[in-house]
């Protein structure tokens, strides 16, 4: 059986000293098979009241609660947020068109001059942090004891990068860490039970910043094909001609935005913002974190 490996990340990847991370979503089946609709289905119930696909920036703001609450009937909208939206009056009328930047300064607006309704937004946003937990915890037991989410996480200091072998010379650390990524869900998965031959990669679109010309140019399929080719190789370097028995094949890169955003890349979305948290707390090191789920901090 296929599975399909999300994968998104958080961060700066370009800007020495900055940390960011690369994170990748292991779940069985398509990202149109049954199990991703039924994930889909969890997620806009989490995530009722904004618009698809959430980001996990996004939500780092009480505010993002009420953006698309309009954009719902009137019969859909939670009540309580609903009451907390009218009570903001000419502020709330400003939200639907809010930019980020824009709705982090509404955010501090509101918390300075409706306290009761911000503290009932942060509660809110809470309880969504919980319902994501129980959702991940879920996707560990959907076959009895034997996990079929995997997580991967990789972090490294930008200014220590280096350019990979082959494909486009490039100024910014995400090409490494997604080799990393990608080569340990590998080797971690030649040394499970899981009996898994094939895993397609889902990657979220972004540009890749080039060293020279420095330029950003969009990650195409024959990039994405080539990176695969080294996290193959360097694979098999490490465990031998056994590397093969598990392949990943690259089904292109997807747009994080619109409705045919898939379940998989929202959750990898929001892992990474999430992990990328743990990962910046002392001590700072390069690392990484392969069939650890995240919010379990150590």
């Amino acid at each position: 059986m296929a599975w399909t490996l999300f994968i998104d990340e958080s961060g700066d990847l370009q800007t020495p000293g900055s940390t960011g991370v690369v994170a990748g979503l292991l779940l069985p089946g398509t990202d149109r098979g049954p199990l991703h609709r039924s994930v889909r289905k969890r997620l806009i119930d989490i995530f009722v009241g904004l618009r698809w696909p959430p980001r996990a920036a996004t939500l780092n703001i009480p505010l993002a609660s009420l953006q698309g609450l309009t954009e719902l009937k009137p019969a859909q909208r939670p009540a309580e947020l609903e009451r907390v939206r009218r009570a903001l009056g000419p502020l709330g009328e400003r939200l639907p068109s809010a930019d980020w930047q824009q709705l982090r300064a509404l955010d501090r607006e509101v918390a300075e001059r409706h306290p009761e309704e911000h503290r009932l937004l942060v509660h809110q946003g809470q309880q969504r942090e919980a319902r994501m937990l129980r959702l991940l915890a879920d996707l560990e037991r959907v076959s009895g004891d034997r996990p079929q989410a995997f997580l991967a996480f990789a972090e490294v200091d930008p200014s220590a990068d280096l350019p990979p072998p082959g494909g486009p010379v490039v100024h910014d650390s995400y090409v490494r860490l997604l080799i990393d990524l990608l080569s340990r869900v590998q080797a971690t998965l030649l040394h499970s039970e899981r009996g898994v031959e094939l895993v397609e990669a889902v990657v979220a679109d972004r540009d890749l910043q080039l060293a020279a010309p420095s330029q950003a140019v969009p990650l195409m399929p024959r990039y994405l094909e080539g990176f695969i080719r080294q996290a193959h190789q360097r694979t098999a370097d490490a465990l031998g001609a056994a590397a093969s028995s598990v392949r990943i094949v690259a089904t292109g890169r997807r747009r994080y935005r619109g409705e045919d955003t898939p379940a998989g890349l929202v959750i990898a979305d929001w892992l990474a913002n999430r992990g990328g948290r743990v990962l910046r707390r002392p001590p700072s090191s390069p690392r990484i974190w392969e069939g650890l789920p995240p919010w379990r901090d150590r």
